[in-house]
């Protein structure tokens, strides 16, 4: 499957619609050439918030199921060098959909300057056996980009996603835009009570 989006190019070279925006946090989604999927990014402005408590969070794998939307069971399956590890985790889907889906991934964050961070989030569906009750998400490729400012730190969630298990992409382009706007709701939410 060659849906790489490369790093800034996601944001960069896409056209982005606007599809929801309340609570100071707007979701958007875009069409990629040769594939069916639709791109997805959030934007926000996590208030009162510093770069390190946000990569702090970001880097507790046992509380990514408190704001990372329809994560649960999360694990560190290997730390790697640097702030680099796979991370296993399941992941709720909508009843008409049945299978749960599961998802593997590398999360490495890089420090790009004193007030800015990168997080690349790649999928690496075969790092772990699949389990018989879950569909392994064949395809994830995402990112994250922090930046501190002095009301708290700008965060745009991005990426693109392919659920498995034959599933239409017209299903699943309908219910993308949650990935962001919900992930972002709930670590700001996350942040601020904790």
């Amino acid at each position: 499957m060659s849906m790489m989006l490369g790093g800034s190019a996601l944001a960069a070279d896409l056209e982005w619609t606007l599809k929801k925006e309340r609570d100071g946090i707007r979701a958007y989604t875009a069409k990629l050439q040769n594939n069916d999927h639709l791109a997805f990014k959030g934007e926000a402005l996590l208030k009162g918030q510093t770069l390190d408590r946000v990569i702090a969070v970001m880097r507790d794998v046992d509380t990514l199921d408190q704001w990372l939307h329809t994560c649960y069971d999360p694990e560190t399956v290997q730390e790697e060098e640097g702030l680099s590890r796979i991370v296993y985790m399941k992941n709720h889907t909508p009843t008409f959909l049945v299978a749960e889906r599961d998802l593997v991934l590398r999360q490495k964050i890089e420090r790009t300057s004193p007030t800015t961070a990168h997080v690349t989030l790649t999928g690496l569906p075969t790092a772990v056996p699949e389990k018989k009750s879950f569909v392994r998400i064949p395809f994830f490729d995402g990112q994250w980009e922090l930046e501190q400012t002095t009301d708290g730190v700008r965060a745009i969630y991005s990426g693109v996603i392919d659920p498995g298990g034959g599933l239409p992409a017209t299903i699943t382009n309908m219910m993308v835009i949650d990935t962001p706007f919900e992930t972002l709701k709930k670590l700001d939410a996350f942040l601020q009570r904790s």
